[in-house]
Order: C-alpha cells, then sequence, then structure tokens
C-alpha cells in the first residue's frame, strides 16, 4: 500500500508538460523583459547624451594626451580621463582650443567646463 501511494505522490509531483510549460513563460518573460530594456535604453540614447561632465572628462583626457599639461586635471588623477580620451587620438580632426581664453586662465578648474564646451561643441 505503501508502494501505490508513494508512486501517487510521485506522479503528482513530477509533471513533465507542467515544467516545459513553466519554462516557457519564463523564457517569454526573460525575453520580454531584455527587449523592454533594450527599447528603453536605445530610446534614451537619443536625447540624453551627454550626461554631466562627460564631456569635461574627455577634454581633460584628451588634453593630457595631446600635450602633456595636465592643468585641467586638479580633481581627478589624468589616468582615467587619460583612457576615456584615448579613441579620440585617432580622430586628427577634434581640435584642441589651446588659443583660447579658457586654456590660458587660471585657476584652469575655473574654466575647464568653457574648454570642455569649446572642443566638443
Amino acid at each position: 500500500m505503501q508502494s501505490a501511494k508513494h508512486a501517487t505522490l510521485n506522479f503528482a509531483t513530477y509533471n513533465p508538460y507542467a515544467m516545459t510549460l513553466q519554462r516557457k513563460w519564463m523564457t517569454w518573460t526573460a525575453v520580454t523583459a531584455v527587449l523592454i530594456f533594450w527599447f528603453l535604453a536605445l530610446n534614451s540614447l537619443v536625447g540624453d547624451s551627454p550626461t554631466m561632465d562627460e564631456q569635461n572628462h574627455i577634454a581633460r583626457g584628451l588634453a593630457f594626451l595631446r600635450t602633456g599639461d595636465p592643468r585641467l586635471s586638479l580633481e581627478h588623477p589624468p589616468l582615467i580621463n587619460s583612457l576615456s580620451a584615448l579613441p579620440l587620438l585617432t580622430m586628427p580632426e577634434i581640435k584642441l582650443p589651446l588659443d583660447s581664453a579658457s586654456w590660458q586662465r587660471q585657476p584652469p578648474d575655473v574654466y575647464w567646463y568653457i574648454f570642455a564646451e569649446q572642443m566638443m561643441w
């Protein structure tokens, strides 16, 4: 009698069709969530770039890489800024505004926003 009860219990707890249906729902839910994520991410790229100060870090990094002068990198070490600007070294058409007043004036941490705007835009 116990073996029949045990067999019934196993049949009730293991149903391959239910597991397959559950896996299908989980797969579709995951795929839907990923598609929604990608749609929202790509949609936000159109109007939300750059954020507050990425252009400043890139401008400081590029100025350091091209001139060796760390005057714009007073707040942060120049390594991370330089790494973010490495791809721009392959673009000679990007000019640094080294003749502008934003590069010449002191203290540079006040004028680096202006320098970055002149370089990027």
